[in-house]
């Protein structure tokens, strides 16, 4: 653990004040990301070379499958995925927040499928156009 700034200004309380605002208006904001792999960890805010390392973890048979999420959306309707075929094609999929917004494509490999995660995850511009999406139509819950 750091040392703890705050508690070894108690004599001088304005210094300390001035330091909280500072931690205050400094601390990280919260995730704008979630990276969620089958298997392993879930890690917030995920960066493009995260995301490959994961997929590489994938491709090395550790699971199929791999989330990432938009937290803004707290009822969890806003993600992209990728899904390794046995094949090892991709289905990759990215839903913006109900089923009528639920597309998906198949690509021929991990590297496909990781330039749509990483452009969809940081809205690159035209990011949908690197693809043909079809709309996923899923059947009734048994």
């Amino acid at each position: 653990m750091g040392f703890d700034w705050v508690a070894a200004l108690v004599g001088f309380p304005a210094q300390a004040a001035r330091i909280r605002c500072w931690q205050d208006d400094h601390m990280a904001a919260p995730p704008i990301l979630r990276a969620i792999p089958e298997v392993g960890q879930q890690w917030d805010d995920p960066s493009e070379d995260l995301l490959f390392i994961l997929l590489q973890d994938i491709e090395a048979g550790e699971g199929t499958y791999l989330i990432v999420e938009r937290t803004t959306d707290h009822g969890g309707e806003t993600y992209a995925q990728a899904l390794r075929r046995d094949d090892g094609t991709y289905v990759v999929e990215h839903r913006e927040g109900d089923a009528d917004h639920h597309y998906g494509t198949t690509v021929a490999n991990m590297r496909a499928a990781h330039q749509l995660l990483t452009a969809w995850a940081f809205q690159l511009p035209s990011w949908s156009d690197q693809a043909t999406w079809s709309q996923v139509r899923l059947g009734p819950a048994i």
